[in-house]
C-alpha cells in the first residue's frame, strides 16, 4: 500500500519540480480517531509546498486520474506585489457566475473583504465598511468595497445585506464551497475577516481589517501617496525585533532584545486567561521546564499574556503555580499592543523561538517537540526539521482492520460502564515522505485525554485495554485542574422557594457567597427598567437541569468570562460568536441577545431559539449536536445582552 503511495508521490513531486515550487514534499498520512461509539478514519495523501494559484492549476491538470487520489495542500496566498488580476464569483441576485478582472490599467481602488453572516468578528468590519462609504461620497468611481459571502447560500448574504441596509457595498457570493471555493482557495483564505486592497491588477495589501486604519489606506491609495502599512512580521532567520512588553512581577516595563552571540533559547508564548486552548501550551511549559533542572538560565520561557489586565494574569499563575515560566503582560490593547502587532499574531496560542538573535520558528504550539527543539539547539545541533521515531512498523490494512474490531469492543464496555465520561481518544498516523534526497517512514501512535482527578484512573483504565490493542500507542491520559465548578442549591435567594434536584435552577457565575434562583424567577424581565437590571439576577449564570452532570469539571466560568452589566439597553445585541447549529438549517448563525454556552465543551454555542430547540429534542438538533461531542447533561451558562 506504502509503496504504490510512494510511487505515486514521486511522479507528482517532478512535475511540481518542473513548475518551479520549491521545498515540495509528499506525505501519505494515516488518521485514525476514536470518539464515542463512533470509528472516524480519514486518509490524506498530502503534497506540501509554496507556489502560486496558476502553479497549482497546472499540476492538478498534468495529473493522471490514479494521482488525483492526492490532496494538494500547497500555500497559495498572495503577497503584496503580487499579480491580482481576476477573482471568480456568484451574483447574489440570481446566482450567476461572474468573472471580476483587475486590469493594470484600473487606476481604481478595490477593497474585497470576505465575510460570512455566521462569523461574529465579520459584522462589525462589514457595518465599517457601509460608514466608510457614507462619509466619503467623493470616493465614488475612485474607490469600490466588494464583499464576497462564504456563507452555504446566496440568499444569506443577500438577507444580510439588506436587512443592515449594507446598500453602498458590492456583494457577491463566493459559492456553495465557501472556504473551498475557487476564490477563497486561489487566495490561500482560512480565516475571515480577510481582506485585500488591490490597484492596478496588483495586491497593494491584504490580512485582518482590525489591523490597519482601513479608511487611511484608502484615502492614501486615491492619493496615490505610500500607504500606512505596519512592517511585515519577522520571518524565519530575519533578527527577531525588540518586543516592548511589563513585567508582572516587578511592574516595569521589560524591552525584550536579542544578541546574535546569545547561545541561550528562547520561547516566546502568546497567550491569554480566558483562551481556553492556550491553557495546556501553559502547563507544559511550566511541567517541561520542571522536568529539565540543567536548563535554568539557558532555555527561558516568555510568556506574553494578551489579556486586558494584569491582575488575571497574576492571579492564574498564582493558582497554577506557573513559578518557571516568565510572567509578562503586553499591555491593556491586547492584540492591538506592540508585541503581538510586531509578529502579526491574529490568534492565539502562537509561539516563537529565538535563538542568537533569529527568529527560528513561529506557529501553534502543537507544531513542535520543543524537548526535542531545546536539547538539539542547546548541543549545538542544527534545528530539528524532522523528529526522530525510533524503529517503525507500519501496521498493514489487514492488521489494522483487526484491531479496529478489538477496539470497538473496548470502547463500548467503556462507555456502557461510563456513560458521563468522555473516553480518550486514540491517533494513529503512519507518514511516508519523499523528497529528492530523502525517503522516511514514521509511525506514531497515543491515546490521549484531559480529566479531572477522579476520573483520570478510570480513564486510564481504557488506556491500558487501547495499548493492549495498539502496543506501540503513547499514553497522554493526565489530570488537569477545572476551569470552574458549580453545585446546585437548596433555596432561590430571590422567592425564597425550596430547590430539589429535579427542579431547573440557576447559580451566578460570580456572586460570593453563592447566589441561586428558580426557574420561576429566571423568567421576570422587570418592566419600565433598562439594561442588566431588568433581569431577575444581572449576571450570567449556570443553567443546572435535573440531568446536568460532573458539576465539579467545568471547561468555562467566572475565570474565562469577565462578569459584565450593562447600565442601559443596547443597540447591537450581538455576541461575538456563532450559533453551531447553523449546520441543520434552523438559524442563520447569529446569536443575539442571550448566549448559551457550554461550559464543558471546548468551543459550543447556541442562539435562544436553537436552545429550545435542543431541549425539546428537535431530531436534527439532537444528532448534530451529538456528533460533535455536547451532550444533554452538560451544564450551559447563560450570558445576555439586554
Amino acid at each position: 500500500m506504502f509503496g504504490d503511495l510512494l510511487a505515486t508521490g514521486s511522479s507528482v513531486i517532478a512535475k511540481a519540480s518542473n513548475l518551479g515550487i520549491s521545498g515540495l514534499k509528499f506525505n501519505s498520512k494515516k488518521h485514525y480517531g476514536f470518539s464515542g461509539k463512533d470509528v472516524k478514519e480519514n486518509i490524506w495523501n498530502t503534497i506540501n509546498g509554496k507556489g502560486n494559484y496558476s502553479q497549482v492549476s497546472q499540476l492538478e491538470s498534468q495529473l493522471s486520474e490514479e494521482e488525483k487520489s492526492v490532496r494538494l495542500y500547497i500555500e497559495v496566498a498572495p503577497k503584496a506585489g503580487d499579480s491580482f488580476s481576476s477573482l471568480s464569483v456568484y451574483k447574489v441576485s440570481d446566482g450567476e457566475a461572474v468573472t471580476l478582472n483587475f486590469n493594470p490599467e484600473d487606476n481604481k481602488l478595490y477593497l474585497l473583504d470576505f465575510w460570512a453572516t455566521w462569523c461574529g468578528p465579520c459584522q462589525e468590519p462589514m457595518k465599517h465598511n457601509q460608514e466608510m462609504l457614507e462619509r466619503n461620497p467623493s470616493w465614488e468611481g475612485l474607490a469600490e468595497i466588494i464583499a464576497v459571502s462564504l456563507d452555504d447560500t446566496k440568499e444569506d448574504p443577500d438577507a444580510r445585506m439588506r436587512e443592515k441596509g449594507w446598500n453602498k457595498i458590492t456583494s457577491y457570493w463566493a459559492g456553495a464551497e465557501g472556504f473551498g471555493s475557487t476564490s477563497a482557495k486561489s487566495l490561500g483564505i482560512e480565516g475571515i475577516p480577510s481582506c485585500f486592497l488591490v490597484r492596478n491588477g496588483k495586491l497593494l495589501w491584504s490580512g485582518h481589517p482590525a489591523k490597519v486604519d482601513l479608511e487611511k489606506l484608502i484615502n492614501e491609495g486615491i492619493a496615490g501617496s505610500p500607504l500606512s502599512l505596519p512592517p511585515p512580521p519577522p520571518e524565519v532567520g530575519d533578527p527577531c525585533p525588540t518586543l516592548n512588553v511589563l513585567d508582572t512581577n516587578t511592574e516595569e516595563a521589560v524591552a525584550l532584545t536579542w544578541r546574535e552571540d546569545d547561545g541561550n533559547v528562547y520561547l516566546i508564548d502568546f497567550w491569554a486567561t480566558w483562551c481556553g486552548p492556550c491553557q495546556k501550551p501553559m502547563q507544559h511549559n511550566q511541567d517541561m521546564l520542571a522536568s529539565h533542572p540543567e536548563w535554568a538560565g539557558k532555555f527561558v520561557i516568555l510568556a506574553i499574556s494578551l489579556d486586558d489586565g494584569k491582575d488575571e494574569v497574576i492571579e492564574r499563575y498564582n493558582q497554577r503555580g506557573w513559578t518557571l515560566v516568565r510572567n509578562l503582560w503586553a499591555g491593556p490593547k491586547g492584540f492591538d499592543e506592540s508585541a503581538p502587532q510586531i509578529f502579526g499574531v491574529d490568534g492565539i496560542p502562537t509561539c516563537v523561538l529565538v535563538h542568537k538573535g533569529k527568529v527560528l520558528w513561529k506557529g501553534h504550539p502543537s507544531e513542535r517537540k520543543f524537548e526535542q527543539d531545546v536539547d538539539a539547539l542547546l548541543k549545538g545541533e542544527p534545528f530539528p526539521t524532522k523528529y526522530q521515531q525510533g524503529e517503525v512498523h507500519l501496521i498493514s490494512k489487514e492488521e489494522y482492520d483487526g484491531r479496529i474490531e478489538a477496539l470497538k469492543k473496548v470502547y463500548e464496555e467503556f462507555i456502557s460502564a461510563n456513560p458521563y465520561i468522555e473516553p480518550p481518544t486514540i491517533n494513529f498516523d503512519a507518514k511516508l515522505s519523499q523528497t529528492a534526497d530523502s525517503h522516511e517512514e514514521t509511525q506514531e501512535s497515543f491515546i490521549y485525554g484531559e480529566y479531572s482527578a477522579t476520573e483520570k484512573d478510570v480513564a486510564a483504565s481504557l488506556a491500558d485495554k487501547v495499548k493492549d490493542v495498539f502496543p506501540e500507542a503513547e499514553i497522554r491520559v493526565k489530570a488537569i485542574p477545572a476551569e470552574a465548578s458549580c453545585e446546585r442549591g437548596n433555596q432561590c435567594n430571590l422567592c425564597n422557594a425550596p430547590l430539589t434536584p429535579n427542579d431547573i435552577q440557576y447559580q451566578c457565575l460570580y456572586c460570593d457567597p453563592k447566589h441561586y434562583h428558580c426557574e420561576n424567577c429566571e423568567k421576570v424581565v422587570k418592566e419600565g427598567i433598562a439594561g442588566s437590571a431588568k433581569f431577575a439576577h444581572p449576571h450570567s449564570v449556570f443553567v443546572i437541569h435535573p440531568a446536568a452532570q460532573k458539576l465539579d469539571f467545568l471547561k468555562f466560568g467566572a475565570s474565562t468570562h469577565e462578569k459584565t452589566e450593562f447600565a442601559e439597553d443596547q443597540e447591537d445585541k450581538k455576541h461575538w460568536c456563532g450559533c453551531d447549529n447553523r449546520n441543520t438549517g434552523h438559524c442563520d448563525g447569529t446569536v443575539a441577545g442571550t448566549r448559551y454556552k457550554c461550559a464543558h465543551c471546548p468551543d459550543f454555542d447556541y442562539c435562544q431559539a436553537c436552545q429550545e430547540k435542543y431541549e425539546a429534542k428537535e431530531e436534527k438538533t439532537i444528532a448534530w449536536a451529538d456528533s460533535h461531542g455536547h451532550r444533554s447533561w452538560h451544564i450551559m451558562i447563560k450570558l445576555r445582552i439586554p
